[in-house]
């Protein structure tokens, strides 16, 4: 496939199956703080549905996530969670601290902020028992936030389009450009530069053949 087939293939798949990604500015439009700040007793079907709203919930304040602690009952089922902000915890120290010139930043911060769920056996929902906002950190921009490793992620469709346009000989900077005019911004794309040349990088590695150089 030629650099213009692809492009039309692109443009043309883009815009009825992609969804453009919701900003924080474009989520506030219509709804209140109760829409979308964690509330003790809110209820969710499964957990899946949990960590989505508590991403969504990240997104619009300011924060990275990462899943905490999950507990299963003896039929293997997930009986408790907790999420957390990506800066829970105390970062380990580096025995080569010393030794170099530039250390690397403080990515811990002991931040409490979380949100924990329970299964409830007999509805078979998961209810908020456990919630802190509260941060000891400063919280990102809105302009930064889709910057953030949790929130970045390639789906299926645009990992089609990333081959489709190397294939047609894209440099990655064109094919994220060319994303992001068709998103309406960057900050709407989902993925960066850095997600494209991983993604390649990995695409190619695990299709190798014995004596591929």
């Amino acid at each position: 496939m030629d650099r213009e087939g692809a492009l039309t293939t692109i443009l043309s798949t883009s815009s009825q199956i992609i969804p453009q990604m919701e900003t924080p500015s474009q989520m506030d439009d219509g709804g209140t703080s109760n829409d979308w700040t964690p509330q003790m007793g809110m209820e969710f079907n499964d957990v899946d549905e949990a960590w989505e709203f508590w991403k969504i919930y990240a997104l619009k304040i300011g924060f990275g996530v990462r899943r905490r602690v999950t507990n299963k009952g003896k039929d293997g089922s997930i009986t408790s969670t907790r999420f957390c902000c990506a800066k829970e915890g105390h970062q380990q120290k580096d025995k080569w601290l010393e030794l170099v010139k530039k250390s690397r930043p403080e990515t811990r911060m002991d931040c409490h902020a979380r949100m924990g769920i329970k299964l409830v056996r007999k509805s078979g929902k998961y209810f908020v028992y456990d919630f802190e906002s509260m941060h000891s950190h400063p919280l990102h921009f809105a302009e930064c936030t889709h910057l953030i490793w949790s929130h970045r992620q390639i789906s299926d469709v645009q990992a089609q389009q990333i081959v489709l346009g190397d294939n047609a000989c894209l440099t990655q900077r064109q094919q994220h450009d060319l994303s992001s005019v068709r998103s309406g911004g960057r900050e709407n794309v989902g993925y960066t530069r850095v997600d494209v040349k991983n993604y390649l990088r990995t695409k190619r590695g695990r299709y190798m053949e014995f004596g591929d150089t």
